[in-house]
């Protein structure tokens, strides 16, 4: 059997839809499998949590939480006459937390010259 590694940029293609887990170790995992995709490929997939039956007449549940869900915020630093984006970043977790807290204190900083500073959760 010969396995190869993926085409630069198959990233993007992968077929995955989204990302499990069961525990609370499996959920950091996920956390940290979400954040990686997004920042290599910008693909945000959905955490979602696997629950199993106490007994073989239970049924497997599934839930989407959002506070499972990594937190993301984008920001773009922008030219205000033409609107045109001049830099974008992202932060995750607590950066993303506090994000825009600095985005309204860059605001009046970049009103003078021209440009503002707008973030938001994705």
């Amino acid at each position: 059997m010969k396995i190869t590694t993926w085409k630069l940029g198959y990233d993007k293609r992968l077929p995955i839809v989204a990302f499990f887990y069961v525990d609370e170790k499996g959920k950091a995992i996920a956390q940290g499998n979400q954040e990686k995709l997004f920042k290599k490929a910008e693909r945000l997939l959905p955490i979602i949590k696997v629950s199993f039956p106490g007994t073989s007449e239970g049924s497997v549940g599934f839930e989407l939480l959002s506070k499972d869900q990594i937190k993301i915020a984008m920001c773009d630093d922008v030219e205000r006459s033409s609107g045109k984006i001049i830099e974008r970043k992202y932060y995750f977790g607590a950066e993303a937390e506090t994000a825009g807290e600095g985005a309204s204190m860059l605001e009046e900083t970049y009103r003078v010259s021209g440009r503002f500073y707008s973030c938001k959760f994705i």
